[in-house]
């Protein structure tokens, strides 16, 4: 188990609304220096905006940071609906609304796992979305090139199929207490890992809490399993539009950036920075939260 990680001041707790988008928002917000650059960061599926705080927190020190619940998870409203989800750029819509929602300026985008790959697909769609992206073992799976992506998934990712995702859809989602949530949790999984207080916030921030006081997932294990599903998205079609300074910090075990989509990537985008980072798995950001922050500043250092 991992040592605890440093405290971190309180953020702000906002909920925004997104009637475009069919509900709200809930954001954490932690105020940085005036005209600072602002960091706007999503989440891993699964996840939320809280589990992220002590990673995060630190760098409001020098950045403006905000962190979302992404559709389906944590605190947001916005509809989910697990029959017409075919592809990721619903997150993606929903990110770049949110963007022009709180009017920002001098943004990067910074994502782990379908965080990151969100934050490229917007990238794409708006070139002028961000000053750079910090990319956190992001999803960048091989496709098919071409029209068909925008029909046909990938590799047959399917729950059928795939007992990674077969086992996310039947996952527990109730519990009696946050203490059961958290000794259920702890060494098991991919949470083997955290240490206890971010999976604390996990808890904290990811759970509802229902009339006879016991706990179940915000983020219900169908809707989960179904984002992991759903790769009709070709995330690599417009990638050479995105010219801003990248970070990309990859996991050394357990990776969802394969060392060839690695070496496409920085085909792709030349200028990208691609650090695998050792003894680390998907859930890096929980294991090497400085490596995160630098990663942030190396971005907002760069010229574009």
């Amino acid at each position: 188990m991992l040592a605890p990680q440093e405290s971190v001041s309180e953020p702000r707790a906002v909920m925004v609304d997104l009637p475009s988008r069919g509900g709200a928002v809930h954001l954490l917000e932690w105020r940085g220096p005036e005209d600072a650059p602002t960091i706007l960061f999503m989440q891993a599926n699964g996840f939320n905006a809280g589990t992220y705080q002590r990673i995060l927190g630190p760098l409001s020190t020098d950045y403006n940071v905000i962190a979302f619940d992404m559709r389906g998870n944590g605190r947001s409203t916005l509809p989910t609906n697990v029959k017409r989800l075919r592809n990721w750029h619903i997150f993606r819509d929903d990110l770049v609304a949110l963007h022009e929602a709180l009017r920002l300026k001098d943004v990067i985008l910074g994502g782990h796992s379908i965080g990151g790959t969100v934050s490229v697909l917007a990238a794409q769609a708006q070139p002028t979305i961000a000053r750079g992206l910090v990319l956190l073992d992001p999803v960048l799976l091989p496709t098919m090139m071409g029209a068909a992506m925008e029909t046909f998934a990938v590799w047959g990712l399917s729950r059928k199929y795939v007992p990674f995702i077969r086992g996310t859809a039947n996952r527990r989602a109730h519990f009696p207490d946050a203490a059961t949530m958290l000794d259920y949790y702890r060494g098991r999984g991919v949470f083997r890992t955290w240490p206890d207080d971010i999976l604390a916030d996990y808890i904290a921030h990811g759970t509802k809490t229902l009339p006879d006081g016991a706990l179940t997932l915000a983020c219900t294990p169908d809707w989960e399993a179904s984002i992991f599903e759903s790769h009709a998205h070709n995330v690599w079609r417009n990638m050479r539009r995105i010219t801003c300074p990248v970070a990309v910090l990859r996991a050394a075990k357990e990776s969802t950036l394969h060392p060839a989509m690695a070496s496409r990537l920085k085909r792709f985008m030349p200028h990208a920075h691609i650090t695998t980072l050792p003894g680390t798995t998907h859930m890096l950001p929980m294991e090497t939260p400085a490596a995160v922050r630098d990663a942030f500043a190396q971005v907002a250092s760069a010229r574009r």
